[in-house]
């Protein structure tokens, strides 16, 4: 079956401390069974790392799972630059992920992202489970590009719409929300 191009918007939220924004992700390929994760939205990166089960120096506010659909066989050296800096490490694995918190399998692509045992506390007191990057990189890190190739996006946009005075904002990928 064809699929049609579809764009993807996610509520953007500023995190406690005003500095970061997040919004949520899901991770898995069969319907109801997609687990849900609020990730920090960085533009420096492409990369994706949720903690997984074990992980050290993670905030206990972060939700460990490991349950997902494809482990790989990359080292952990095969990973970017990114995420080096951030101290984390762990095993690569692939599986579904789309954007928000009601985003089903077919609005999803099959991406790589890090499955992080030690993350070097850079998620201290900011109460997410994980990043995911928007920026350009490494095509089986980029979840934009994944969901460009395997849904065919309606444009090649990224739209943000900052929260501002107690509201939400908007990402979107694939194309813009008239207001």
């Amino acid at each position: 079956a064809r699929r049609l191009p579809f764009q993807t918007t996610s509520k953007l939220y500023k995190t406690i401390d005003s500095r970061h924004y997040f919004t949520h992700i899901r991770i898995g390929a069969h319907e109801g069974k997609q687990q849900l994760f609020s990730v920090l939205v960085l533009t420096d990166t492409s990369d994706i790392i949720i903690p997984c089960d074990g992980c050290s120096d993670c905030d206990s506010s972060a939700s460990p799972r490991r349950k997902f659909s494809k482990r790989l066989s990359a080292s952990v050296n095969d990973t970017s630059p990114n995420v080096k800096k951030r101290g984390a490490s762990g095993p690569q694995l692939m599986d579904k992920i789309c954007l928000g918190e009601h985003c089903s399998p077919s609005e999803s692509a099959y991406v790589n992202f890090m499955c992080a045992t030690k993350f070097n506390k850079f998620l201290k007191g900011v109460a997410v489970d994980g990043i995911v990057g928007i920026g350009s990189g490494d095509g089986k890190f980029n979840l934009i590009q994944k969901l460009d190739d395997g849904a065919k996006l309606i444009a090649h946009q990224i739209n943000i719409c900052l929260p501002s005075r107690g509201r939400t904002g908007t990402l979107t990928i694939g194309g813009y929300e008239q207001m």
